[in-house]
């Protein structure tokens, strides 16, 4: 009977969907990444969309299901970067069809979700006001159930109870009619509200229909978040038997679906087979590091002792006529005696074929170090150009920017929540709008705290970098790309030498765009680029 309802109700989905030119192979391939992915069969899933999406004749919004599917399957891995990465592949292609608003909505609620699932309650919310104000026009009653669960648990964690327990029991049938298959997510959720309010009956009864669905779907996940909720909230409540018994549940459940202890236990063998032939490697790798610190070092300090007779020049010829002059002369001294050593070593690092992981690290370290010098340079030697073409797309930009940081964000372990749309074109070369990200990009992962997040959006005059960091003095605001400046140092104690801010005020000069920060100390800082 069960099976019978379920595929009643899948039957009534195909034909919504078919409505918004949802084509049966699209569906067909729908039904195959779900029950994939509830085998955990995930490689399978990607290598059926991915070729899904090679065929020649697929449509653009074939593509805009396939992403979508993909951030399902990311989702189902918690790789949450991949799936803001996927929905905003799909929003590309949606927006090429026919029913843009149909598709842009769809995303804004997917993304919200995503944002939900990593507790980033802020955005999630500012995600759903646009769903909210248009009364979940194109949602279907899935997606309207899951709005409906989000914004119940924001008013759980206003302690509103009565309202959030309203607004859990209307989504009730809504996941009933549309997927069942999710019901347990619902039940988790007023095992918690029942907890706080002390209907501990009702805590009870939610976990058994709960558990009834994720054994019906064969979820394997809900029987583990269902059991871990009881388990906490019993514990809470003193109830050590009662949460003993849970736990014990949630042990064995997760034990299937955790696979990774095993790899875990493999490559610490592995590492073990290895530790002998690594401690002979040590002393040549040690030899290697103090040679490698001692050029870094040495170049370094030729950088500083360069940059200091360039500002110093600036200052003793900021009256006279041949200024530029002067400029362009320091600018070639260091691209011809600094930036080509700095190659060099480069180069060296590279095939010095290190394998110790401390120093791949350090190797990995003196790299990023000697780009971040050598991207001072080249932006040095940019501002002068006068480059032909005047328009740039921001997305593959950021996306590289990103990608040449990403040593720093992980260190910090931030959170980048890119929200840039893809067909962004700003009113400047792509050279120097890459030194206008790194910059940016840079300093808000230099003053952000540990495990912070940064936010990327769209604004009404261009776009904007939001950080959560430590802020900037509101009296040290007006001085910013005026002149070089003293960098502080930032939260992990990280150095600067100040000329970022100073070259991105002189290509501000030379091109149409304009940079605004707003900030407050203590609570961090929002990077306004207008165009």
């Amino acid at each position: 009977m069960r099976l019978v309802q379920f595929t009643l109700i899948f039957f009534l989905t195909l034909v919504a969907r078919l409505a918004y030119s949802q084509s049966k192979e699209v569906l067909s391939i729908e039904n195959q990444v779900y029950n994939l992915n509830n085998n955990y069969q995930y490689d399978s899933s990607f290598a059926l969309i991915r070729h899904f999406l090679n065929r020649p004749n697929t449509t653009n919004t074939d593509r805009y299901y396939a992403y979508l599917y993909l951030s399902y399957t990311s989702k189902r891995i918690y790789d949450y970067k991949a799936v803001l990465i996927h929905l905003d592949s799909a929003l590309y292609w949606g927006l090429q069809t026919e029913k843009p608003q149909y598709y842009t909505m769809n995303i804004l609620c997917q993304k919200s979700f995503a944002m939900f699932d990593v507790q980033q309650y802020r955005a999630a919310d500012s995600l759903m006001q646009p769903l909210i104000s248009s009364h979940y026009q194109y949602l279907d009653d899935e997606n309207k159930a899951k709005i409906l669960t989000q914004e119940s648990y924001l008013l759980y964690q206003k302690k509103q109870y009565k309202q959030a327990e309203q607004k859990y029991l209307q989504t009730l049938p809504l996941l009933r009619q549309s997927n069942p298959c999710d019901l347990p997510l619902i039940y988790g959720k007023l095992i918690g509200l029942y907890s706080q309010t002390n209907h501990i009956p009702n805590m009870y009864k939610v976990y058994e229909k709960g558990m009834h669905y994720a054994d019906s779907c064969n979820i394997l996940k809900y029987k583990v978040y269902l059991n871990l909720i009881m388990y906490r909230e019993l514990e809470v409540h003193k109830k050590y038997a009662e949460a003993f018994y849970y736990i014990k549940l949630y042990d064995s459940f997760f034990y299937i679906y955790d696979e990774r202890g095993y790899q875990h236990q493999i490559k610490e063998l592995n590492q073990s087979n290895e530790i002998e032939r690594k401690d002979v490697e040590i002393a040549t790798q040690e030899k290697q590091q103090k040679y490698l610190l001692t050029i870094v070092l040495i170049l370094v300090s030729a950088i500083l002792i360069f940059i200091w007779l360039y500002l110093k020049l600036k200052q003793q010829h900021r009256i006279i006529q041949q200024q530029q002059k002067v400029n362009e002369q320091v600018i070639s001294i260091i691209s011809h005696d600094i930036k080509e050593p700095l190659l060099a070593v480069k180069l060296l690092l590279k095939k010095l074929n290190i394998q110790d992981k401390i120093m791949v690290q350090v190797s990995q370290s003196l790299e990023q170090q000697i780009s971040s010098v050598n991207h001072i340079l080249t932006s040095l030697l940019e501002i002068r150009k006068n480059n032909t073409q005047n328009t740039a797309t921001l997305w593959p930009i950021l996306n590289n920017v990103i990608k040449d940081l990403d040593t720093k964000i992980q260190n910090k372990e931030l959170t980048i929540v890119n929200e840039i749309t893809e067909a962004t074109q700003v009113p400047i070369s792509p050279e120097k709008l890459r030194i206008i990200l790194y910059n940016l990009l840079g300093n808000a992962i230099k003053y952000s705290h540990h495990q912070g997040q940064i936010h990327l959006f769209n604004t009404a005059q261009g776009f904007a970098i939001q950080d959560f960091g430590i802020g900037i003095p509101a009296q040290k605001l007006n001085t910013l790309l005026k002149d070089a400046v003293v960098s502080g140092k930032g939260t992990a104690q990280e150095e600067g030498n100040g000329m970022g801010l100073y070259i991105m005020g002189q290509i501000t000069k030379q091109s149409k765009i304009e940079i605004r920060f707003i900030s407050e100390e203590g609570k961090g800082t929002t990077v306004h680029i207008i165009y």
